[in-house]
């Protein structure tokens, strides 16, 4: 009876034990030099189920690695176990600090996910991992690791060319024909002047018109307009030109139109004339007013000198 008491509570105490040998174990790199990190993945299978959620890997906390995390051959960085299918697969991160051949102790998959209280134990027996010395051969050292280059690198780098190519094109262009292109860009900001000063004169015009102002007031305010426009366009100051000499002044400006202009002149001098006229001899026996519709008259006169000026600026 004793004996038979004995033999229950032994069997008990003893803790099933199932040991495997990696179906498939693999390194990468596969030519691993110490000092260098690598990746140790065993394949393997096993009757306890280890984990509850197939589809995440499982990841060993460092205080339930199953052997030594740090000895002198090597140092374990991380440890995570994966499912896929019916198998298991054990992916171990180390560093190998010795050349020659390291001897991993057996893994204990189950302890490393259970803990040490576990029911049961799976055992993986792995196999030796080589390492290279860093005197390859003992003669020439081992060479440097290529540089790790973000995906996309070398598409940047062929980009940075391309257009670093392009803005050396661009500035020998603008240095062999800078001339031409500050004349061209001079003109163009002359056209553009120009084209703000007709706007501008032409909208005083249209405002001139309808002004409740009287005849001397009117004429002063045209002729202001016009000396106005005359000056950006010609570039003399016009304030203090009499109007017999405004011709002389404004005269040669754009020769290459000079018949266009000579009619211009000679338009806006007549309607100098009568303005002056309505101005200064206000209360003199010959003194003309203006006539019904001759304020509009004027100011189309005034329109067609301006058209005339600008016709070449198109």
């Amino acid at each position: 009876m004793k004996r038979t008491v004995l033999l229950v509570l032994f069997g008990i105490s003893v803790v099933p034990l199932c040991a495997v040998t990696a179906e498939m174990q693999y390194v990468v790199p596969y030519q691993l030099f110490v000092g260098d990190r690598a990746e140790l993945y065993c394949t393997f299978a096993c009757d306890v189920p280890l984990l509850t959620d197939d589809t995440v890997p499982y990841f060993v906390a460092p205080n339930n690695f199953p052997i030594a995390a740090d000895t002198d051959a090597y140092t374990i960085e991380s440890m995570y176990i994966t499912k896929n299918g019916d198998q298991y697969q054990l992916s171990c991160s180390f560093r190998p600090w010795t050349p020659g051949t390291i001897t991993f102790p057996p893994i204990d998959v189950v302890a490393a996910v259970r803990g040490d209280a576990a029911a049961f134990s799976c055992v993986v027996a792995v196999k030796p991992v080589t390492v290279q010395s860093l005197l390859g051969g003992g003669e020439s050292l081992h060479g440097p690791h290529g540089p790790i280059l973000l995906p996309g690198t070398v598409t940047m780098l062929y980009l940075y060319c391309a257009g670093g190519v392009c803005v050396c094109t661009v500035l020998i262009v603008l240095a062999v024909r800078w001339q031409r292109i500050r004349y061209k860009g001079k003109k163009w900001l002359k056209r553009l002047r120009y084209a703000g000063n007709v706007r501008r004169t032409l909208s005083r015009l249209n405002k001139l018109v309808h002004a409740p102002v009287d005849d001397p007031q009117f004429c002063t305010v045209l002729e202001r307009i016009v000396r106005t426009y005359l000056e950006i366009r010609t570039g003399y100051v016009l304030s203090a030109v009499t109007t017999a000499e405004l011709r002389d002044v404004c005269a040669g400006n754009g020769s290459e139109r000079a018949g266009e202009h000579e009619r211009a002149l000679e338009m806006l001098g007549s309607v100098f004339c009568r303005a002056d006229g309505v101005r200064f001899a206000i209360g003199a026996v010959d003194y003309v007013p203006l006539a019904s519709g001759e304020r509009t008259g004027l100011i189309s006169r005034v329109r067609e000198s301006i058209a005339l000026f600008e016709a070449g600026e198109a």
